[in-house]
């Protein structure tokens, strides 16, 4: 009886903890029956570095638990675990003794259950799998995990649940025309503002129909005259009407009835109050959900700096539905820079409608991580501009000009609900709007002189990707950062050396984040503590292997490993933790409105956690590597 007692306090607490939350009772019941309950003091080792695995794994209800690894170097803490976290899971990298020692803080209780058994509930639950294969590598179908699906509960919702409602407004009334317009004059209005159909009005400014581009064709078909025949003779008058003010689901409801893909929006409702404007099939696609073919005809046909505000709004509700999981970020970092590309040349576009004056030849640039193609949120975008002025013109007043058109685009960004750093370069500051020769010395001097001009500061600038405009200019410039970097055997070490200064933290513990020398944080900074080690080892190597053409993080780690065999499977995991590391970072900001950087690790899926945990190791082991590449001393092991 007092046996039976205890198998149930054990399956109690088990399934307030992960992965045993996933299991049912009897499953919690079954992998007690064979456990014993232990009690260690602090200090005391519950195995040892080099140890034979037994037959038993253990949960941690009470107390602390240090991992510690001791080599050449001496002894260290890798890790920190807590009450509901597992040890003996490294018998799952495929090691025939433990790889680490495990040592008591203070009065432990450890409950022990059978390996055996455990192994059984990693066939028959998939969340059990995913958690041991979260504790051995970042990458969620390491072979541990191909016993489960592989994915996470998470991503097994519906993608419409992250679909927020966008408002989507009607096409202003002055697009319509009146009922004796004639077809050319359709033509040219539907030309003029990027529509496939225009609303027709009476006399008193009420609809009476609807012209399409099918209806243009299927006039001149039947060899009507466009300039001599009304609008009023071939347009629709089957319609439906709204005041605008109901759910995208009622318009949509109101199309199918009707037949036709538009709703005219009206005063007061009705067919015969002044019409306001047009909603059409597409803009109820995006309210409903967005996809980027629809999304990039939003942005296209953007007409203010409002329209393009509200198709960026549906492109980002469009990528957090995309974003279901780390494995679906390449796919969805693609579409991000493709539509974020078509978002800057419209707002280009629209600061330069009403200039008079010329603008000299010039080029737009991105950097940092739009330059690299990681730009999923609405922080961090750093722009700038190259120009070359003509053998007759003034390069400062060439300046001041494309100054004026850059802080006008970026008003039209900010608008857009873009957000830009005070630190990050912007083209709207004179130092990053320079002459493609002042630029080429520029990067010169960082690269001759990284030292004396701070080019560790520079290093986004290293990023650089063309954004509109002349890509002559970008070209060359490119060319000549390839060209100084291979001419300078000391730029890129330096450079190694200073990727080496952001270290992960150790670990989590009891919902804090623990720094190597035990400092304690509630907040993990995911871009200076993950993402940017990361990203700067992965510059160096890509300057390092002249690997040009690989924009992103992940696509110059990937080169790396395809060039350098012996760490391959090094850059490979550091490819999945920056995928990881970049899908929190941009799901959080897209559902917060910010930067996505501040991570609470009690907000964490516990298998995230131990991702998480994962990745650290990852990108210690990667400075490591670059460490040793480059005859460097690690500031810190794995």
């Amino acid at each position: 009886m007092r046996q039976s007692s205890i198998r149930y306090r054990v399956a109690d607490f088990l399934k307030q903890h992960s992965p045993f939350d996933a299991m049912s009772e009897d499953d919690l019941l079954g992998l007690t029956q064979r456990g014993r309950v232990k009690f260690h003091e602090g200090g005391e080792r519950v195995y040892g570095q080099g140890a034979p695995h037994g037959p038993f794994l253990f949960v941690i209800q009470q107390g602390g638990v240090e991992c510690r690894v001791e080599d050449d170097s001496g002894e260290r803490v890798r890790d920190l675990l807590g009450a509901g976290d597992l040890l003996g899971l490294d018998r799952f990298v495929d090691a025939d003794a433990h790889l680490h020692s495990a040592i008591t803080v203070g009065d432990v209780i450890l409950y022990s259950i059978g390996f055996d058994d455990f192994e059984a509930q990693m066939r028959k639950h998939a969340a059990v799998s995913r958690y041991v294969a979260a504790y051995v590598s970042v990458d969620p179908h390491h072979a541990v995990a191909s016993k489960g699906s592989g994915t996470r509960e998470a991503s097994e919702a519906s993608s419409a649940d992250a679909i927020r409602s966008i408002a989507i407004p009607a096409c202003p009334r002055e697009i319509a025309l009146p009922i004796d317009a004639t077809l050319v004059e359709v033509v040219r209005a539907m030309q003029r503002e990027s529509v496939d159909s225009l609303a027709i009005v009476g006399e008193k400014g009420e609809p009476v129909g609807f012209v399409s581009g099918r209806d243009l064709l299927d006039a001149l078909a039947r060899k009507r005259d466009p300039r001599g025949v009304a609008a009023g003779k071939i347009m629709h008058r089957g319609f439906a009407t709204s005041d605008g003010r109901g759910s995208a689901r009622s318009e949509q409801r109101a199309m199918l009835e009707s037949g036709q893909p538009w709703v005219a929006i009206t005063k007061d409702g009705t067919a015969v109050s002044p019409l306001v404007g047009v909603r059409r099939a597409l803009d109820v696609r995006l309210a409903l959900a967005p996809n980027p073919l629809d999304c990039r005809r939003a942005l296209l046909a953007s007409r203010t700096e409002d329209d393009l505000r509200r198709a960026w709004e549906c492109v980002e509700t469009e990528r957090l539905a995309e974003l279901s999981s780390p494995e679906a970020l390449d796919g969805c970092a693609c579409t991000a820079t493709e539509l974020f590309s078509v978002t800057f040349r419209k707002a280009v576009a629209l600061a330069q409608s009403d200039l008079a004056e010329t603008l000299p030849n010039h080029s737009w640039l991105f950097f940092g991580s739009a330059g690299r193609g990681e730009l999923l949120t609405r922080f961090g975008l750093a722009t700038g501009i190259v120009f070359q002025s003509d053998e007759d013109g003034d390069a400062a007043s060439d300046r001041e000009a494309l100054l004026g058109v850059a802080g006008r685009v970026h008003e039209v960004l900010t608008t857009c609900g873009f957000r830009f750093s005070v630190i990050a370069p912007t083209a709207d500051d004179s130092r990053w709007c320079q002459s493609l020769d002042d630029w080429k010395a520029n990067y010169t001097d960082w690269i001759r002189s990284p030292i004396l001009s701070h080019a560790y500061s520079a290093l986004p600038l290293f990023d650089a990707r063309l954004g509109d405009g002349d890509s002559t200019l970008f070209s060359q410039l490119a060319e000549h950062i390839r060209t100084e970097v291979a001419s300078d055997a000391n730029f890129v070490p330096l450079m190694a050396n200073d990727s080496l200064a952001n270290l992960p933290p150790m670990t989590f513990y009891q919902g804090l984040v623990v720094q190597d020398d035990g400092e304690q944080t509630e907040v993990l900074d995911l871009w200076e503590s993950v993402l940017q080690p990361l990203v700067d080892v992965g510059r160096v190597l890509a300057l390092d292997l002249g690997a040009s053409r690989a924009a992103s993080s992940v696509e110059r780690l990937a080169e790396a490993s395809r060039s350098i065999p012996v760490a391959e499977r090094i850059l490979d995991d550091a490819q999945e933790a920056f995928r990881f590391a970049l899908y929190i970072q941009s799901t959080r900001g897209l559902r917060s409105g910010d930067a996505g950087n501040r991570v609470f690790p009690r907000d964490l899926e516990k298998t995230d956690q131990q991702r998480m945990k994962s990745a650290f190791r990852s990108i210690l082991a990667l400075l490591e590597f670059t460490a040793e590449r480059y005859g460097l001393t690690p500031r810190r092991q794995s």
